[in-house]
């Protein structure tokens, strides 16, 4: 990719694109909500795949999260995705959680969606870690029949 890019807000979002002579190549969206920073619509044009576009797009998205003063990114994916479950475990994201998520209608099925995230810097900040926790004790609790106890 050369360095002709293009970045605009779209309503909460910011929209990026990475050109290559005069064709864009990879884009992503980020936004913004309370739980911090999400990353959304990371793709790579199909034939210039496995060339380094999608390393380059998401080292792109957290340097924008970074700049803004986050230090934590927060995307989702198919659990069964043949090669992004991999690809963000490769750059330091880790699955906190599981949702699931209407498919397509007219089979009604759910999706399973993997939420992963990934501390940009070292900074372990006992709020994100509280979140982190409270999470966590989310997941353990939805396995726990009702009136189990627990707290």
């Amino acid at each position: 990719m050369t360095n002709q890019r293009g970045e605009e807000f779209l309503g909460d979002r910011l929209v990026w694109g990475g050109y290559a002579h005069g064709q864009l190549i990879a884009t992503f969206t980020l936004r913004h909500s309370d739980e911090g920073w999400h990353l959304n619509l990371l793709a790579v044009r199909p034939d210039h795949g496995r060339k380094g576009y999608g390393n380059l797009a998401l080292s792109e998205a957290e340097k924008r999260v970074l700049d803004l003063g986050a230090t934590e990114l927060l995307l989702d994916t198919a659990e069964q995705h043949p090669w992004l479950v991999d690809f963000y475990r490769s750059r330091g994201y880790v699955a906190y959680g599981l949702v699931q998520k209407p498919g397509n209608l007219a089979k009604d099925v759910l999706e399973i969606i993997t939420v992963f995230s990934a501390r940009l810097y070292g900074s372990r900040s006992r709020k994100n870690q509280k979140l982190l926790d409270g999470v966590k004790k989310a997941v353990e609790d939805v396995g726990r029949p009702l009136g189990s106890g627990g707290a």
